[in-house]
């Protein structure tokens, strides 16, 4: 969010959190951590919605959620091999 806002209002960036050095690799992996907590709050909002009887009509919404967060994970993780990789 920073890095959108800087762009929008000063045309800057935060160029230490994506060059690939020690912040951008600490960075990466905080990202990485608060996904995976994220991914298991996704499935713990499954388990609620199936023990309050939610209907069979928002699994579509359950699973979109799911998806969105292994998307994130996974463009994450190729980050943070890029940078591992340099």
């Amino acid at each position: 969010m920073a890095q959108w806002v800087l762009s929008l209002a000063f045309g800057s960036s935060l160029p230490f959190l994506f060059e690939g050095g020690a912040i951008a690799i600490g960075f990466s992996l905080f990202v990485i951590i608060i996904a995976s907590f994220t991914l298991l709050l996704d499935f713990d909002n499954i388990d609620r919605g199936v023990a309050m009887g939610v209907s069979e009509d928002y699994e579509w919404l359950f699973s979109i959620g799911i998806l969105a967060t292994l998307v994130w994970m996974y463009i994450e993780f190729m980050r943070l091999l890029s940078y591992l990789q340099d």
